[in-house]
């Protein structure tokens, strides 16, 4: 690590205290970040100059020099989220580091015939919302984008996603190159993962079950997001857990788990054409489906907490009695030890809030 990392972990470390903690002193950051007096209030006073903190005298009357109050302005420093799932919108949000999402919409991509066209359409939207007045206090420092594929990081391109003009494009180089910022693109379930974590940091070894167009899985793992080779992540979507009569229109092979529970797959439980003893029957199926892979995922990572989320997923508390019903029979152990499964009803809003985590984890402040 050079001494510029070693200065923006510093940085890093201030302000997350500072996040948690606002209006303390550069002596009582000083003991709470155990760096050194002259390190705190140089890397406070340089985030001081840059616009990052406010410093404001406290109002008592003791004797002597009063000490100062430091806030970090995290209102003024604003990601750029977008949620790339599906061919014919996107969703777009704009969230400050404090956080708090400060705008949303919904983006037509219906009519979009090639790659160098919605990446237009993004730099012309990227350049509205800097332009906007809402966003004139402070500045964009980043965007990020999630995508139902998979984002191979040694090609620096997408592959496999549901909106065919994204495939084999280095996404996140060509709208950096525009934009003149940071740009990140991963899978919705790594970002999910990632917020789940920031959410419940007691967790160090979390599963986010992620499903709706695709069906995905992110894993942390020691507290870090798990990538195998490539930077790829697990990948579950063609497990053979689902019905072995059933083709997958993806891979060509028979059985794949993301037949079932991805939202075609669970979709069809709201089918009119259903009778009642159809559809009891589809949600048993389902459900001992979800209980199956959960009980092969639990037996291969351990976790400390598993979160399901996704508009797959609306259906939870209705398939979640057959799930539990296999994954105590195949790991009640680890039930019974502990293990707390979550259902996230507003996967959306993670999906944002873990691309601004990931905006905020590569900001330097200072330069």
């Amino acid at each position: 690590m050079n001494i510029i990392d070693i200065k923006c972990e510093n940085v890093k470390r201030i302000l997350g205290y500072l996040g948690r903690h606002p209006g303390i002193t550069k002596r009582a950051l000083t003991e709470a970040t155990n760096l050194s007096f002259s390190t705190v209030s140089n890397l406070c006073n340089d985030m001081k100059d840059a616009g990052v903190l406010k410093e404001e005298k406290i109002n008592d009357y003791s004797v002597g020099r009063n000490p100062s109050q430091l806030f970090f302005m995290a209102d003024r420093f604003y990601a750029i989220c977008m949620d790339v799932q599906g061919t014919q919108f996107f969703r777009v949000a704009v969230w400050d580091f404090s956080p708090q999402r400060l705008y949303e919409s919904r983006v037509d991509i219906g009519g979009i015939r090639d790659a160098q066209e919605l990446l237009s359409l993004m730099e012309e939207l990227c350049a509205s919302l800097a332009a906007s007045p809402e966003f004139q206090k402070g500045a964009f420092v980043g965007i990020g984008i999630s995508i139902d594929g998979i984002y191979d990081q040694g090609m620096k391109k997408i592959v496999g996603s549901s909106l065919p003009l994204l495939n084999g494009i280095p996404l996140a180089e060509l709208l950096s190159a525009r934009l003149k910022l940071p740009c990140f693109v991963d899978k919705a379930s790594n970002f999910c993962a990632v917020s789940a974590r920031q959410l419940h940091p007691d967790y160090n070894n979390i599963l986010y079950l992620y499903g709706a167009s695709t069906l995905d899985l992110g894993v942390i793992c020691g507290g870090e997001l798990f990538r195998g080779h490539r930077g790829f992540t697990a990948e579950i979507a063609h497990l053979p857990f689902g019905n072995p009569e059933i083709r997958c229109p993806v891979c060509g092979n028979y059985g794949c788990i993301e037949n079932e529970l991805s939202l075609s797959g669970m979709s069809r439980l709201s089918s009119p054409e259903l009778t009642e003893e159809g559809r009891s029957m589809l949600l048993q199926d389902r459900g001992r489906c979800l209980g199956r892979l959960l009980s092969v995922l639990t037996s291969l990572f351990v976790p400390e907490a598993i979160f399901i989320g996704g508009s797959a997923f609306s259906c939870y508390d209705a398939v979640l009695p057959y799930a539990m019903e296999v994954v105590r029979q195949r790991c009640d152990s680890h039930l019974s030890g502990g293990l707390p499964i979550f259902h996230d009803p507003d996967s959306r809003r993670v999906i944002e809030t873990g691309i601004t985590q990931a905006v905020y984890a590569s900001w330097n402040p200072l330069k």
